[in-house]
């Protein structure tokens, strides 16, 4: 049987594959899929037999007629509601990998009890489970005559930690097999595991004496307590070395022989299927729009990046072409102390790169490194996010539309963040997002987090201002840069807090001359002569960026600068009697 398995969370679903692996069932093949907008691709790709999603997605993706077998899976007593609203058939509350696994094996649909109904069926639930396991009175004679049994330590401590559990919900009632208490159980140093379920039932439990059988209620898994100490996920429980004979040591070898076999083969198909999508993509027209990376940088503080990256992006964000307007996102990998989020007023108990950087490094810990410790761009790049999946760690200015990836709320957060979680962030806004642009706010120093805009910016703007210490620190960069072959026609100058000769001894003619470009032999382009004035710091304290007042010299200065990013067929014709401002923005309401 082929089921196509939907859900949002990659972790989840990386799970179920590595376990598909090591599972000896050949019969069933579990598709999984993160993004639900490629469903229909995904079915005409492999024609399943059956659809098995999680039921957070019918809250956004609500039709589901396909013409296939559709059944979902819970997480929590409001969604396993959604499921039943729906008319959609359901696996229960799933927590774990290995119990949807299960459940597909055994097709351990549940019924679903409405809420008037629950005290009657509680009430007769608890009546059969306390028949079966609690003593009567007249059974006391018989139970005192019976033989002395000798102690068994492992079924006493069973016994204790049986316990009938209920659920409000729905009377699912799901039977495990115990394991053979023989003489081999006694010797083995293993711990005892709990089989996969044999048999699943759908109506209310029978009362059973056997004692190789038990049987509990299936209830949520935040509500559940455990049957017995050994109930833990295969996933999770390791055996230490020292409990391995010879024979099992050579067994967990090959073991992981077959596993790291079966991975390669797993990334090969991967490797196929993408390559198909990709040609699918094509033929449909379906291509994906790749942002422009604008990097604002400066080697040294204090220089005004942070408000210039600021208002660029809110420039652009506010220009129209055609009839829309950009889409922008503004990245702050200024990882140390962002000041994004301050000068433009986001939220600090909203999204950041923080909780992104957490998911994938879940992922990329599963993942063989070489022998630098580093993982190849081959995994980075598996690394995908849809443009759904992306808006969940970034916060939107409403105002203006400007999209924001910010910087950790601490500094200690910002130490756990590496460059390859930074990597893939960028990576993805740019390849996924939908984005038009990215302009990637920086801090002074060479960090991964700063170099790595700058070798994937496509245009850079190095902030001077008329200070020869600011002009010393920024020639050093240059020097370093072309000794690692960057591509230096890339950058443009942009010379900020201006002021006159007389006033601070040093010209801006004079910084201009002083930058050489080594691959042209000539001063690099100056892009703007930004003044320095009281309205651009008043602004940035008040968080309401100052291009909103479309008539303030330095927004016509940030006019200049979007002039040099945006392309031609972007660009609106510039009528006579009308400045760059009225040529680049339309009518805001």
């Amino acid at each position: 049987m082929k089921i196509l398995l939907i859900d949002q969370n990659y972790s989840f679903t990386t799970d179920i594959e590595s376990r598909m692996i090591l599972s000896d069932d050949f019969e069933t093949e579990i598709i999984t899929l993160n993004n639900v907008d490629e469903t229909q691709a995904k079915l005409k790709m492999f024609s399943p037999d059956r659809i098995v999603l999680n039921a957070d997605i019918l809250q956004y993706y609500p039709d589901w007629d396909y013409n296939i077998p559709v059944t979902c899976y819970a997480r929590n007593a409001d969604t396993l509601k959604l499921a039943a609203e729906k008319g959609i058939s359901c696996y229960g509350i799933v927590k774990s990998a290995s119990q949807l696994i299960d459940a597909i094996h055994n097709n351990s649909v549940i019924t679903i009890q409405p809420e008037r109904n629950r005290s009657k069926v509680e009430n007769s639930r608890e009546k059969t489970l306390s028949t079966s396991r609690m003593p009567s009175v007249n059974s006391e004679s018989f139970r005192d005559n019976r033989p002395e049994r000798v102690p068994d330590n492992r079924k006493d401590s069973i016994a204790q930690k049986k316990s009938v559990l209920s659920d409000d919900i729905y009377t699912g009632a799901v039977q495990y097999e115990e394991e053979d208490e023989g003489e081999d159980i006694i010797e083995s140093r293993e711990p005892a595991r709990v089989k996969r379920p044999s048999q699943v039932q759908h109506s209310e439990p029978i009362a059973r004496n056997a004692e190789n059988t038990r049987y509990y209620q299936e209830i949520p898994a935040s509500r559940k307590t455990p049957v017995m100490e050994d109930d833990t996920d295969d996933s999770n429980q390791e055996e230490d070395d020292y409990t391995l004979d010879l024979r099992s040591r050579m067994a967990k070898v090959r073991e992981q022989e077959k596993i790291a076999k079966q991975k390669r083969k797993e990334e090969e198909k991967k490797k196929q299927e993408s390559m198909l999508e990709k040609q699918i993509s094509q033929e449909v027209g379906d291509t994906k729009k790749r942002a422009k990376i604008i990097t604002v940088y400066s080697a040294k503080g204090g220089v005004g990046k942070t408000t210039i990256s600021c208002e660029l992006a809110s420039y652009l964000a506010l220009t129209e072409h055609g009839r829309d307007k950009f889409k922008v996102c503004i990245v702050d990998y200024n990882i140390d102390f962002g000041d994004v989020m301050g000068t433009l007023l986001y939220d600090p108990n909203k999204a950041c790169m923080t909780l992104w950087a957490d998911e994938i490094r879940g992922q990329l810990e599963r993942m063989p490194v070489n022998k630098h410790g580093r993982h190849t761009k081959e995994q980075l790049n598996s690394i995908q996010y849809s443009a759904t999946q992306i808006e969940r760690f970034l916060q939107k200015n409403e105002a203006s539309g400007l999209y924001a990836l910010l910087a950790p709320t601490s500094n200690e957060d910002s130490m756990d963040i590496s460059g390859e979680e930074l990597e893939i962030m960028l990576n993805n806004i740019v390849e996924n997002g939908g984005f038009d642009f990215a302009i990637c706010d920086t801090g002074n120093n060479t960090r991964d987090s700063s170099y790595m805009t700058l070798l994937k910016a496509d245009q850079v703007f190095l902030v001077l201002t008329q200070n020869f210490n600011t002009a010393n620190c920024n020639n050093s960069l240059l020097k370093m840069l072309d000794a690692l072959h960057f591509d230096m026609n890339k950058i443009g100058l942009i010379i900020n807090k201006v002021q006159s000769k007389k006033s601070v001894g040093l010209g801006t003619d004079e910084l201009e001359e002083t930058f050489i470009n080594p691959l042209t032999n000539k001063p690099y382009p100056c892009i703007a002569l930004i003044k320095d004035t009281n309205d651009i710091r008043r602004a940035s304290n008040n968080g309401e960026p100052l291009v909103y007042s479309p008539n303030n010299d330095f927004t016509k200065s940030i006019g200049k600068i979007v002039s040099q990013i945006v392309d031609e067929e972007h660009a609106l014709e510039q009528p006579e009697k009308k400045g760059l401002f009225a040529r680049l923005f339309g009518k805001r309401g």
